[in-house]
């Protein structure tokens, strides 16, 4: 078997990953938007969102706020470079999508004792979005980010993220404008969307190569089916434009814990399969079959 050549830091979500999309919480511990305060909520209707881009977004900017701002609709949003930064998220009662890392130690105990057994540190990369209450910042949501290599983190500006790209910034921003505007959450259960599993079927399953190269999923997807192929974050906007027929992007994450399998469709950016596993940290075939079987489902039932 082989593993997904990517080295992480993370999570986006996927960090353990609500689907990559994840409403509030704690580092680990999930709550749904109704969890939270009525009057911070409105707080949060009533006021801006910021959404910092990266260097590498410049040369495609204005598709880049041209997508996000047609899947975001739960306030206003504007666009800030990620130099700028510090200067929004000090901005008291306005909310930011804004990158970030954090250091994560792990330590593992001896059986029945409290000996060290082993320690590692790992990097943490997402974006968050959340609310400048004034004394404190309230998170709302986050997205888990895996690195395509390891870097400094005041360097995070530059670094390249595997599943940082247009359609899948869009389809984390219209999962997250939908769990906020409808009080509901997609929490770490495996989602299977009937319809749109049969569209799959129709259309085109994009991979992108820096989440998994074409060698990779020539081995992991023998069972699947339908057509897919494996390009460059770069060119995968533009053959959303120029495909005539169904368009799906997928998110292949693995973080330090878990491994998460999420499906979008690439043109509105809706979730329509996610698979999280716990403890898993490699994409085998079996991974890939599920999704071929969910697929087949969808087909059959509409037929019927």
């Amino acid at each position: 078997m082989k593993r997904i050549c990517v080295s992480l830091i993370v999570y986006f979500i996927a960090l353990q990953l609500f689907a990559q999309v994840q409403v509030s919480r704690d580092y680990g511990i999930s709550k749904t938007p109704g969890s939270h305060k009525k009057e911070m909520m409105e707080i949060l209707k009533n006021s801006k969102t910021y959404f910092v881009y990266l260097e590498s977004d410049i040369e495609h900017l204005d598709e880049l706020k041209r997508e996000l701002s047609s899947v975001w609709t739960f306030n206003t949003l504007e666009f800030v470079h990620i130099d700028k930064r510090d200067e929004v998220i000090n901005i008291k009662d306005v909310a930011v999508f804004c990158p970030q890392r954090i250091e994560t130690n792990e330590t593992f105990h001896e059986s029945n004792t409290m000996r060290v057994k082993s320690s590692y540190t790992y990097y943490n990369s997402f974006i968050e979005l959340s609310l400048n209450l004034g004394e404190k910042r309230y998170p709302i949501a986050r997205i888990e980010l895996q690195d395509v290599n390891y870097a400094k983190v005041e360097d995070m500006g530059k670094l390249p993220y595997a599943n940082w790209s247009v359609p899948l910034l869009k389809a984390y921003l219209f999962n997250i404008n939908n769990e906020l505007s409808n009080g509901t959450t997609c929490g770490f259960q495996d989602i299977i969307k009937k319809g749109g599993m049969k569209e799959l079927d129709e259309g085109t399953l994009i991979i992108p190569e820096e989440l998994m190269g074409p060698d990779t999923a020539k081995e992991l997807m023998t069972d699947y089916s339908s057509k897919y192929e494996v390009m460059p974050s770069g060119a995968i906007q533009a053959f959303i434009k120029n495909s005539e027929k169904p368009v799906f992007i997928a998110c292949f994450l693995i973080t330090p814990k878990d491994k998460c399998a999420t499906i979008y469709n690439a043109k509105t950016g809706e979730m329509v399969y996610n698979s999280y596993t716990t403890m898993s940290r490699e994409f085998k075939e079996k991974d890939f079959y599920r999704i071929e079987i969910a697929v087949r489902h969808a087909v059959k039932e509409a037929q019927e």
